[in-house]
């Protein structure tokens, strides 16, 4: 697994912390960027990979507004 850490914040950090979801692990827990953050985020970045993931997160976010995630 990687995980992207920012010494800056590409974006408002507000918007970041308010749009994310909140993931609770024993003993600890994080808060994820939005799909649409991480698109805005990596489109910013705009490394080749980066561009790869793009492309996949948007067919996630049209999976997710189309009832299509897998959540019963």
């Amino acid at each position: 697994m990687t995980i992207d850490i920012f010494v800056q914040y590409p974006l408002d950090f507000e918007s970041l912390w308010n749009d994310g979801t909140k993931i609770d692990l024993p003993g600890t827990s994080l808060r994820i960027a939005s799909i649409d953050h991480l698109i805005l985020m990596k489109r910013r970045a705009g490394r080749p990979q980066d561009l790869l993931d793009v492309e996949k997160l948007e067919i996630l976010r049209r999976y997710a507004s189309d009832g299509e995630d897998g959540s019963t």
